[in-house]
C-alpha cells in the first residue's frame, strides 16, 4: 500500500542520513588532524613507483596530536587471510602502526592514535602484506616504501 510505500521510503531517508552524519563526523575528525599540526605535520609520500599508475599512501604524521592518517590509493585488497600494515622505521627498527584493508575500488583511510610525538629517529614508512590481524615484524619485504622528510 500507499502508506507502507511512504514508511520504507521514510526508513531508507534516515538510514542514508544516518550514514551522512557518520561520514562528515570522520571527515571533520579527519581535517582537525591535519590543520592541528601548528608545525609538526609531516607527510610521507609512499609509493612504488615513479610512474603515479601504481599503489600508493599520503602519510600524514600529526607529532603535535601523537596521530597519524593514511591515505591509501590504488592498492588491490589484500588477498583472502592477509591484511597491510604500516610500519615506521624507526632507529633502523620496524614499529607497527596499523593494520588495514583497502575497499574494493583500492582506497582507504586509515586513522592512527597513540603513535610517538616525536619523529626522531624516524626514516620511513612502509607497507608490507602480513597475515590477518597483522605481525609483531614484518614476515615479507615492504611492497611501498617512502622516506620520511629530514631523514
Amino acid at each position: 500500500t500507499y502508506g507502507v510505500r511512504m514508511q520504507r521510503a521514510a526508513e531508507g531517508l534516515r538510514s542514508g542520513n544516518a550514514r551522512l552524519a557518520e561520514q562528515l563526523v570522520r571527515r571533520e575528525r579527519v581535517l582537525n588532524s591535519l590543520l592541528d599540526g601548528e608545525g609538526q605535520l609531516h607527510l610521507v609520500q609512499v609509493g612504488a613507483d615513479s610512474t603515479g599508475t601504481g599503489p600508493g599512501l599520503q602519510f600524514y604524521w600529526n607529532a603535535r596530536q601523537g596521530k597519524a592518517l593514511a591515505h591509501v590509493f590504488r592498492l588491490a585488497p589484500a588477498p583472502a587471510g592477509r591484511d597491510y600494515q604500516i610500519w615506521a622505521l624507526v632507529d633502523g627498527k620496524p614499529v607497527s602502526l596499523a593494520v588495514f584493508n583497502s575497499d574494493p575500488d583500492g582506497h582507504a583511510m586509515v586513522e592512527v592514535e597513540g603513535i610517538a610525538r616525536s619523529v626522531r629517529g624516524v626514516t620511513a614508512v612502509l607497507v608490507s602484506v602480513e597475515p590477518a590481524g597483522g605481525s609483531v615484524q614484518p614476515t615479507s619485504a615492504p611492497f611501498l616504501a617512502g622516506t620520511f622528510p629530514g631523514a
